[in-house]
């Protein structure tokens, strides 16, 4: 398959020695020649045996502990929130969950898993059904490629379009089979479309705060108060404002929350060590003295001032966020705005030193929350503002679902976010290319052992090593696909998303093409322009020819190889749960676990069983894409993928159906907000493979069949125009007929918007007081203040009634962000 990496084959030697290509300068050969130690047919069978085994013995393995674990793989079943008529399923039988799992209706699965998982199992019976098709054309396709072709030694090589001979009228074929399978496509995805639209529409139909919420960007100085932005939305919808909240930035109070949240553990831990052992936990403080100090009588102390603490400032916070911005307000605002500037010019000096700190700031955003849906989607569509960029609306994630440190980001701000996220993403994109041609590269044995010498003596003692060796790439492939998430997850945050389904779906847009570009083309094209450098500088026309023509065809062993090790590796992997079996035990054995609660809690990022896990959905879903990109290049070029991806496509939504339906959470259900950018990228890909496989049968001298691919071709982009002009937008909106249908039931049935007040508060603002949850009989409270006064932390002063008045204006750093944000 892959051609020899910095090396061609040296006349009149015995096959399978090679020597540098500096050393061959007057080599006549004009073309590479793939070598026999590439990843060739007996490679492939070496890889399904490999990890098609592993993965059976792991699907047994499973079957047998599945009854047996049941808190490992029904962990939905034993968590209260997460209970649901799927999780409680038993398969009593030997191998039953299969069958029950195929049994599983979409219905079913929508109820109990959301949407999101209904939708990319869909997605996955989609890659199977155009799989299937595949496998029909390669009924004549495989006998066609074989006793038409001329050249190859390799078994799998026969049945490629690389071993038709140029002007083979054998090609007619392959134009038969791309109309068959890119047609068929094309239909299935506008039949799923209708399936989506009403699912779509009847998720933004139920009742939850987030379906009557609309966030607003870049609100005006003078709306930035509830009172404000509330008059402002009543005269646009009379009477459907429910409640409002302008966000505020509220960093001290939040430190105080997270020292709360961390403290508690702690007190319920020194209770606990009292009550079961008799153990009275002592404390130096500070940290150096001799001194000890009774902890729970510490933790108590400042436990008290911190909830007294946050109690006023919440209130404080509340009373800021309703006041209307006066123009003696705005006038302190740009006076704020003028010393700014001035202290930018002396950076040395302190904007705190200048003006005095604020408690708050009021930020650029908030949350508008109406009584009906048709006023949602009206204020959702509606334009707001006279100015592009004032009162943008966008749809809004559930409260939890929040990424906070985005709200109220200045527009300039996100605009620089998202050109260097898009920077980074094309800077690394190019850097990347240089691990995964290498990755690509080691593929040849032949290269290993001119770099690593010890290993031709190893193969030669162990000819069996020389296969095992090519099993080298498509493991480390996958394993430069996990670390890429990483870096992109970054760049992601950089661009202002508000919501982590919007954060994910532009993560997963990213990792798309990344696997698109990275670990389909670059490596199926770097090895073999690697090994014919000296052959591109020759005559680089005619090299390239055979490199599209001859070499890309082969190249599907590789990422046949590629997918076992997917469905052996990771999805094996995936379906024992490996990892979350190591880490819970780790957790059991390191972590507090005196009480029930301890033991539920996560442990310096080690999860108990019970606690709810969710679906990393951006990766997965990516993997699917670049699975749909080997099938529909592959399907025609090599019809043996085919049954390798209906394998895979297959596999994958029986393994994620139970999965969905024992373990993964679905209360960040964002509604399928994945598929519709899926689809896009579906249709990329076939367009993507039309061109290359038209490509590929004009160099191979087709005068005929590689015109009429045109067709095809550009039929494809003017379907992608077609459901780009209205169904990607009938899925963002609810139509206006069923908005009033749905608000005239509620209503009917006495349905009241006001329940959700305060859903959309920051964090930090929705509990006032936090207690430990432990025995009345065994608390103990502190009677005085004065009585522990030495182990206050500086903070606790503040719960002694010094927190700000919320009858002033902002911060002048405040004044500074949202003046430049009015400028654009």
């Amino acid at each position: 398959m892959y051609s020899q990496f910095f090396a061609v084959p040296t006349e009149g030697r015995k096959e399978g020695c090679y020597l540098n290509y500096s050393l061959l300068a007057d080599t006549p050969s004009p073309t590479p020649t793939p070598g026999p130690e590439e990843v060739g047919g007996e490679a492939v069978l070496l890889s399904f045996a490999i990890y098609i085994g592993i993965f059976t013995a792991l699907v047994i393995l499973y079957t047998i502990l599945r009854p047996r674990l049941p808190r490992l793989y029904q962990p939905r079943k034993y968590i209260e929130e997460l209970q649901c008529t799927l999780s409680s399923r038993v398969y009593a039988t030997f191998g039953s969950w299969i069958p029950g799992a195929i049994k599983i209706t979409d219905e079913e699965l929508f109820a109990d898993a959301g949407l999101d998982a209904v939708a990319f199992i869909r997605l996955l019976r989609l890659g199977t059904k155009v799989a299937l098709v595949g496998c029909f054309n390669a009924i004549y396709l495989l006998p066609i490629y074989k006793y038409q072709g001329e050249g190859a030694d390799d078994a799998l090589d026969q049945h490629s379009l690389g071993h038709l001979p140029n002007g083979s009228k054998a090609m007619w074929a392959t134009l038969v089979a791309s109309y068959v399978i890119f047609s068929w496509t094309l239909f299935l995805v506008y039949r799923e479309f209708s399936w989506y639209l009403r699912k779509r529409h009847e998720f933004m139909a139920r009742d939850t705060v987030a379906n009557y919420t609309v966030f607003v960007r870049c609100i005006p100085e003078n709306l930035r108060s509830n009172l404000r932005l509330r008059e402002y939305f009543e005269d646009i919808t009379p009477g459907q404002v429910a409640h409002v909240r302008v966000a505020l930035d509220v960093d001290e109070l939040e430190k105080e929350v997270d020292e709360r949240d961390s403290l508690i553990p702690n007190l319920e831990h020194a209770y606990n060590l009292l009550e079961q052992k008799g153990v009275r936990q002592q404390t130096r403080k500070p940290m150096c003295s001799k001194n000890k100090l009774d902890t729970i009588a510490m933790l108590e102390a400042q436990l008290a001032s911190l909830n007294r603490y946050i109690s006023k400032t919440i209130d404080d916070a509340k009373a800021f966020q309703e006041e209307a911005t006066s123009e003696e307000d705005e006038e302190k605002v740009h006076k704020g705005f003028e010393m700014a500037d001035v202290t930018r010019l002396v950076p040395l000096i302190p904007l705190s030193k200048i003006t005095s700190s604020k408690t708050f700031r009021v930020r650029s955003a908030g949350f508008i929350t109406f009584r009906t849906l048709q006023s949602t989607m009206v204020a959702l569509q509606m334009l707001l503002h006279c100015e592009p960029f004032k009162l943008c609306t966008e749809p809004t994630p559930l409260p939890d679902d929040v990424y906070w440190s985005n709200v109220g980001m200045p527009h300039l701000h996100q605009q620089i976010g998202l050109l260097v996220s898009l920077a980074a993403t094309i800077a690394l994109c190019i850097f990347w290319t240089i691990p995964v041609a290498f990755v690509a590269s080691i593929s040849n044995v032949s290269f290993l052992k001119e770099e690593l010498p010890f290993l031709e003596d190893a193969v030669e003692a162990r000819p069996a090593m020389d296969i095992l060796l090519q099993q080298v790439s498509p493991i480390a492939l996958s394993i430069l696909n996990a670390l890429l998430p990483v870096f992109l997850m970054l760049f992601s945050k950089w661009e202002g998303h508000i919501s982590l389904a919007t954060l994910n779906a532009s993560l997963f847009g990213k990792l798309a093409l990344f696997y698109i570009i990275q670990t389909f083309f670059v490596s199926a094209i770097a090895s073999s322009l690697m090994a014919s450098l000296k052959d591109l500088t020759e005559e680089p026309l005619e090299t390239l020819q055979t490199i599209l023509a001859t070499n890309l065809p082969q190249q599907a062993n590789y990422f046949i190889s590629f997918v076992f090790v997917q469905i052996g590796l990771d999805l094996g992997l995936e379906l024992i749960r490996l990892v979350p079996a190591v880490t819970a035990l780790l957790r059991k054995w390191l972590g507090p676990n005196l009480s029930e609660k301890e033991r539920s809690r996560p442990w310096l990022g080690l999860k108990p069983l019970s606690f709810p896990v969710d679906l990393e959905q951006p990766k997965l879903v990516s993997t699917v894409m670049l699975f749909f990109m080997i099938l529909f290049v592959y399907s025609v070029m090599s019809p043996i993928t085919s049954f390798v991806m209906a394998f895979a496509f297959t596999t994958y939504g029986l393994v994620y159906k139970i999965e969905y339906a024992s373990v993964y959470d679905p209360s960040n259900d964002t509604g399928g907000q994945l598929w519709s950018r899926a689809i896009r990228f579906i249709i990329a890909c076939a367009v993507i493979a039309q061109f290359t496989v038209m490509t590929v049968l004009a160099i191979k001298e087709g005068p005929v069949v590689s015109p009429l691919m045109l067709p095809l071709f550009v039929g494809t982009i003017l379907f992608w125009i077609y459901l780009e002009q209205r169904h990607f937008i009938a899925a963002s909106f609810l139509p206006a007929k069923t908005c009033v249908e749905v608000d005239r039931q509620r209503l009917a049935k006495g349905f009241n918007a006001e329940v959700w007040e305060g859903c959309y508060n920051p964090i930090a603002m929705r509990q006032r007081v936090a207690q430990p949850e432990v025995p009345d009989s065994i608390r103990e409270l502190p009677e005085r203040d004065d009585d522990l006064e030495s182990v206050f932390t500086p903070r606790d002063a503040a719960a002694k009634g010094k927190a700000e008045s919320p009858t002033e204006p902002t911060t002048t750093e405040s004044a500074t962000i949202n003046d430049s944000d009015e400028k654009f």
